[in-house]
């Protein structure tokens, strides 16, 4: 679980900085729009693994389960947000919205990012160390 942990956080990095390199690319570019995409990938990849690997799997220990449930929850207002924000610049027909919109979806994952790194998945190892 630990390396999964050192996994995630590194895919946090890898998912900031594909949104920040289309937002320098800009979705008016067919190379910002296939950053999009990427980033996309790379970030239901990710709920994935925190799906079924982190999430589910912590409800032994009360402290965690809890932590977890709590993330788990904000992730379901969060996953329509960022469905609506991917399919909105498949095209470049919103290009003059995709700055604004980008900088605020990055500051609403750079936030669940670190609270995710200084919050969940220390409670996280906690628990894998005192199991």
């Amino acid at each position: 679980m630990i390396a999964l942990l050192e996994t995630l956080e590194l895919e946090h990095v890898a998912i900031l900085n594909t949104l920040k390199a289309a937002r320098m690319a800009g979705v008016h570019t067919e190379a910002g729009r296939e950053l999009l995409v990427n980033a996309r990938a790379l970030i239901m990849e990710h709920l994935r693994k925190e799906d079924e690997f982190v999430y589910t799997r912590m409800h032994d220990d009360p402290e965690a389960g809890a932590v977890s449930d709590q993330f788990c929850d904000e992730m379901r207002g969060l996953a329509p947000v960022l469905n609506t924000f991917f399919d909105k610049y498949e095209t470049s027909e919103h290009a003059s919205e995709f700055s604004g919109e980008l900088g605020r979806l990055l500051g609403i994952l750079q936030k669940r990012i670190t609270r995710e790194e200084f919050l969940l998945y220390p409670t996280v190892r906690k628990a894998q160390t005192a199991a």
